[in-house]
């Protein structure tokens, strides 16, 4: 959490107290600041958490797809090779599972990897009913994470709008004050 601190400099050692004075501030014991480098700085702080959390939301959105991907290997596996739930699941190239381990049955990548319970699946894949009962639980299990990731892809875009509003509001903001430190500079002269 990032915390302000409001310093005054006397401009005018004999005015009264709050007179004639400059504002400066601090964010996180940064040092003396002006109103442009705090907007700044808080942009840019503020900014740097969305773009922790943009990655990580892509992060998560490129697993889901990664088994996505490797869902519908297996079930194509299953459907073309006649396989058993003992036959090795052949995963997507470059998919890592996350809760079983590379070269895990078709059975244990659906039931641990894709989380599919076991009583929505058949007891084996020996006959074409028990291969539609299995493709109907992958199926509905897939298009929940088609949905889990078109609304982390929303959440994302989001994400990366608020970071980009960040960066524009601080260098609008300290556009503005060069522009109206050069007026001032140019209207003493």
């Amino acid at each position: 959490m990032a915390t302000i601190e409001t310093i005054q400099i006397a401009v005018n050692g004999n005015a009264p107290q709050g007179a004639d004075a400059i504002n400066l501030y601090q964010m996180n014991n940064s040092g003396p600041l002006t109103l442009a480098q705090l907007v700044a700085a808080v942009c840019f702080y503020r900014a740097a958490i969305l773009e922790r959390r943009s990655t990580l939301q892509m992060n998560r959105l490129t697993q889901t797809t990664g088994l996505l991907n490797s869902m519908s290997n297996v079930l194509n596996q299953v459907f073309q090779e006649n396989a058993q739930y003992g036959t090795t699941a052949r995963l997507a190239e470059g998919y890592t599972p996350r809760r079983v381990p590379v070269g895990c049955s078709i059975e244990t990548f659906l039931k641990q990897e894709c989380q599919i319970e076991a009583q929505s699946l058949p007891g084996s894949l020996g006959d074409a009913t028990s291969r539609l009962t299995a493709f109907d639980a992958i199926r509905r299990r897939m298009d929940t994470l088609n949905t889990q990731s078109q609304q982390e892809t929303i959440d994302m875009q989001s994400t990366v709008n608020w970071r980009d509003v960040t960066y524009n509001l601080s260098s609008g903001t300290i556009s503005r004050y060069a522009t109206t430190g050069l007026n001032m500079a140019n209207n003493i002269v």
